[in-house]
């Protein structure tokens, strides 16, 4: 996961921070003995609310590379074995995305079908021309002006609208007593009151969006039966009549043709039947000191959860462009240096500029082994919006134009009343020459204890028999460069490194096929700061010359193996 795009491990961290609070969310209503429908009903929508707005409440922390994580570096050891490359797999990120992007589709599609399928059920429904009795009786107690319609499609009574309320009752609703009418009007009449269709059909799309996480999926069916039981325990405070109430709900529970799935309250849905009538037949109540000191202490526990799982999985931004491009430049054995100076007509020191991301032209490997040096000197225009439109070569060396202008022409600019502007850009390309390493047939050696002279006039050994090989003292894991580490590029880097008689590498030489992506350069870089105890000839420190293998892997750590070899 470590080397995913960074919505994909953010995607997971917010994942694991809504479980943790949903889990202990779940709990709370428990051990607090939150059982007023009113009061679960806030606190469900609030933990909901909490779910949503974690992203938005929490600070989040830039992406930046560690040194010991196993997912952003290299791991060296000194080992025999030939090279390794590993190729890139499938991308984990776009199946993840197209997986999402189709879930929330089709859960879209699902709303907007059930949608379509209300309005065809209220076209085919007859309205509903003179009220009988007992609705005129919840059209008395319930402040709710509704169209009312008799299908033929539900069996259980359902509301929707917003500007237009309707409540579809189903055929069966009138050979019901007049008291079950009278409770079940009330009930779909509070709804309407309370416009609960535009709360159900907004947890609908939070559903479609976050449709892969079942924590979501709970909290929202812990919201629809806590409204449900609002509603009920309302219906009984206006009707005084319990039985008729519970009567009603059995009876509509008779029959499991229930309505196929559609986006509105339904007066009984699937598995809420046992809840809705225990929770009515215990009578609960809560006095309001208690139910204050109750909700305090619920919305304490939720904020300290969510700051904790903030904390275990934090959310993380891009790392700033010029740092990751700069720490990938550091690792290069060859060097591109940059200079600016206003140029004419404008007279603007760019230094006054923000420069708010750069990327550091690229030694081409086979500028290095040709030993080409030199300077490019380029003359570019920046608009007032802070871009290079335009890049005018004028001089330089041929292999190294085509990276410098490549380079150049992805900077930006903070956007400044300076600008536009022309200026002229100066990359210096240098190599840094390594000691060749000498053979042990090497005639005139100097003194074996002699650091101090000359590599073309010592003696440089090979491991084995009295000559003893040199052990690592500070060997730290050369980094992944940004570009491989985005490509999942891996793969070994075979040195020959000359270890001196004071334990410090003195030449580094690739043996290997290139890997690329500033992989090699890393590594060498990285090998260049090693110490060592020296090697011994004799019992004296003595020049060595080992092999050092240096493999890359993105996943997994490898601590170097001390061992060696010509």
């Amino acid at each position: 996961m470590l080397n995913q795009p960074i919505w994909l491990r953010d995607l997971a961290a917010y994942s694991l921070q809504v479980a943790a609070v949903v889990l202990a969310g779940s709990l709370l209503p428990l051990l607090l003995r939150l059982r007023l429908p009113r009061a679960r009903l806030a606190y469900w929508q609030a933990l909901l609310g909490v779910c949503l707005l974690l992203p938005v409440i929490q600070p989040w922390h830039p992406d930046l590379p560690r040194a010991d994580d196993a997912g952003l570096t290299g791991h060296a050891g000194i080992t025999l074995g030939p090279a390794l490359i590993a190729s890139a797999g499938w991308s984990l990120a776009e199946t993840v995305l197209l997986i999402l992007a189709a879930g929330v589709l089709l859960r879209i599609s699902w709303v907007v079908l059930g949608m379509r399928r209300l309005r065809t059920y209220r076209r085919q429904a007859h309205p509903l021309g003179e009220f009988t009795g007992p609705i005129q009786e919840a059209l008395g107690r319930v402040p709710a002006r509704p169209s009312f319609y008799v299908s033929d499609d539900l069996e259980s009574p359902a509301t929707f609208g917003l500007r237009k309320p309707s409540i579809l009752l189903p055929e069966r609703f009138f050979a019901l007593p007049p008291s079950m009418q009278k409770a079940i009007a009330c009930h779909e009449l509070l709804h309407v009151e309370r416009r609960d269709w535009a709360w159900n059909m907004a947890e609908e799309f939070i559903l479609a969006l976050l449709w892969f996480h079942p924590a979501v999926w709970w909290v929202v069916r812990s919201i629809c039966l806590s409204r449900e039981q609002a509603v009920d325990a309302e219906v009984v405070r206006l009707t005084e009549s319990r039985k008729a109430y519970l009567g009603a709900l059995l009876e509509m529970a008779k029959r499991e043709s229930t309505p196929r799935s559609v986006p509105a309250p339904l007066f009984l849905r699937e598995g809420q039947l046992a809840q809705r009538v225990a929770l009515m037949v215990k009578e609960v109540s809560m006095s309001r000191p208690r139910l204050i000191a109750t909700l305090l202490a619920a919305a304490a526990a939720l904020l300290l959860t969510g700051w904790a799982s903030a904390r275990t999985f934090p959310l993380k931004t891009p790392p700033p462009p010029a740092a990751s491009e700069e720490a990938e430049m550091a690792a290069s054995t060859g060097s591109a240096a940059l200079s600016t100076q206003a140029y004419e007509p404008h007279q603007v020191d760019v230094k006054k500029l923000k420069r708010v991301h750069i990327v550091m032209p690229h030694y081409p490997p086979s500028a290095k082994r040709a030993k080409i040096q030199g300077t490019v000197l380029l003359e570019v225009t920046v608009d007032s919006k802070g871009d290079v439109t335009n890049i005018c070569v004028i001089s330089g060396p041929p292999e190294l134009v085509k990276p410098s202008v490549d380079a150049v022409k992805q900077w930006r600019y903070a956007p400044s009343p300076l600008l536009p502007a022309r200026t002229k850009v100066t990359i210096n390309f240098t190599l840094r020459d390594d000691p060749p390493a000498q053979s042990a047939a090497q005639p005139k050696a100097a003194p074996e204890g002699n650091p101090s002279a000359k590599p073309a006039d010592r003696k440089v050994y090979e491991i084995g028999g009295n000559v003893r090989a040199p052990k690592p003292v500070y060997d730290p894991d050369p980094p992944y460069t940004h570009k491989a580490r985005k490509a999942g590029l891996q793969g070994t880097v075979v040195m020959a490194v000359v270890v001196n008689t004071e334990g410090k590498v003195e030449s580094v030489k690739e043996v290997s096929k290139l890997l690329g992506m500033g992989m090699d350069e890393s590594a060498i870089n990285t090998i260049r700061t090693w110490k060592f105890q020296p090697a011994t000839r004799n019992g004296k420190p003595a020049p060595v010359k080992i092999t050092i293998k240096c493999t890359f892997r993105l996943f997994g750590k490898k601590k170097p193996d001390p061992a060696t070899a010509s």
